[in-house]
Order: C-alpha cells, then sequence, then structure tokens
C-alpha cells in the first residue's frame, strides 16, 4: 500500500484530569493555531473540579516547606522552558514577542516569591505576644534608641 492510500488515523487527545490523562466525554477536538485540543464537555469540567478540590485538602495538610519546594520545582520547571512558553503566548495571541518574554519572567518571578512565602506566611500573620507579666513590649528595660516611635504626634509608636 502507498503511503497515500493508507487511512490516516487521529489522534486522540486528552485531558489532564487527577494525575492522569482522560478522554474526553464527547471525544471531541479543535484545532486551535495549528495544534489539536481536546474539548471538554460539562461532566467533564465538573470531575476536574471535584479532583481539584479533593487535592486541595491534601496540598494543605502538606508541611509549608515542602509546599515552597513543589512551587519552586516549578520554578525551575518554567525557567527551563521559558523560550516554549513565550511561543505559546505568541501562537495565542495573548501577547508580542517582547511582551511574552516579559509575561513569562513575571510568572516566574512570582512563583519564586510565592514559593519563598510557603514557610512563612503563618508566622507572619502571627499577633506579637508579649512575656507574661508585661503588658507592652516597650516597657523592657534598656531598650535602643530606634525602637522609639519617630512620629512626631503620637508619644507611643502604634505597633507597640
Amino acid at each position: 500500500m502507498e503511503p497515500s492510500d493508507r487511512v490516516r488515523i487521529r489522534k486522540m487527545y486528552k485531558l489532564y484530569i487527577n494525575g492522569a490523562f482522560a478522554r474526553s466525554e464527547s471525544g471531541r477536538s479543535d484545532q486551535i493555531d495549528g495544534e489539536n485540543v481536546a474539548r471538554a464537555s460539562r461532566k467533564d469540567v465538573r470531575d476536574a473540579v471535584v479532583a481539584a478540590r479533593a487535592a486541595q485538602e491534601k496540598w494543605a495538610a502538606q508541611a509549608p516547606a515542602l509546599r515552597g519546594l513543589v512551587l519552586y520545582r516549578l520554578a525551575e520547571m518554567m525557567e527551563a522552558r521559558r523560550t516554549e512558553l513565550a511561543e505559546q503566548l505568541v501562537l495565542g495571541g495573548t501577547a508580542g514577542g517582547a511582551a511574552a518574554q516579559r509575561e513569562v519572567t513575571a510568572a516566574i518571578d512570582r512563583t519564586v516569591w510565592y514559593a519563598g512565602w510557603c514557610d512563612k506566611y503563618l508566622a507572619s500573620a502571627r499577633p506579637a505576644t508579649p512575656s507574661p507579666g508585661r503588658t507592652s513590649i516597650s516597657r523592657l528595660p534598656n531598650r535602643p534608641a530606634w525602637w522609639r516611635c519617630s512620629h512626631p504626634t503620637s508619644r507611643r509608636c502604634s505597633v507597640w
């Protein structure tokens, strides 16, 4: 058989849901900018939302340091595929060449920033607890001069 006589077999494109590639319920796909993309049905979207909600509980139960490592690894993977991500933005019509590069750089920077905050946000959100028997941290003996509030209208800094 000649190659031109053969029946062309269509590739089945899949959705990534719950850590696995699943076929779309409809089995349909669309061609967008030269690439085939699976078309999700309402049931597929519902399944993805249920899986994401279940994964969120597991994600929240992980240690903050581990969440930071996962996000940092994501940033490393984005950095390794920087040009590919920028090309996809250009192909999708989202941004031009230089703007796409800036957007990918900003996304990588934000991911690193959030990775760094994973194990720090609990400590920063806690209120300062004064020592037992003391009503304010400003009553500590021998405090340095830079602890005093420099605001001219207040006698005491509002933080303390």
